[in-house]
């Protein structure tokens, strides 16, 4: 594992992360760290706590123009996940991108699922209880700034 064990039995987000993945046979930590120690000019962030895990970036298709890709999310305890990428994003862009686990599955891996900020904003600001992102939920890339060679895992 990579960190301690939370309340002796619950694994921390980060623990999660590294076994779902090594059961694709794919390694979060050479994720994380490609997230973590990026060049310029790409643009890749990471939100950590106990109850949110995020790695996200600036990505670029002709389709979308410039968007945020999160390339995993996952939260617990009532925490939602996207109200955080909202509230974390350095800058609002038009709009949002999220990988879908079942896409590694099925095949798809570089399928991604494309929201409006805009309408993410309402979302959570109006407390809906549609469940856009599911908690704990992973999606995996090789880190790029553009989605397009990137293999995804999401909800």
């Amino acid at each position: 594992m990579t960190s301690q064990q939370l309340d002796g039995e619950e694994l921390s987000l980060l623990d999660e992360a590294v076994v779902k993945y090594h059961a694709k046979g794919l390694d979060f930590i050479e994720i994380l760290d490609q997230y973590m120690n990026f060049r310029a000019p790409a643009e890749r962030y990471v939100y950590s706590s106990s109850d949110l895990l995020v790695l996200a970036e600036v990505a670029e298709d002709e389709e979308h123009g410039r968007f945020w890709y999160v390339m995993y999310a996952a939260a617990r305890n009532m925490v939602n996940p996207v109200e955080h990428i909202l509230r974390l994003a350095p800058y609002k862009l038009d709009t949002v991108a999220f990988g879908r686990y079942r896409n590694i599955i099925l095949g798809e891996p570089d399928k991604l699922k494309y929201y409006n900020w805009n309408k993410l904003e309402r979302l959570v600001r109006h407390g809906r209880k549609r469940t856009i992102i599911t908690t704990t939920t992973p999606t995996t890339a090789a880190a790029t700034t553009t989605p397009t060679s990137a293999a995804n895992c999401g909800d």
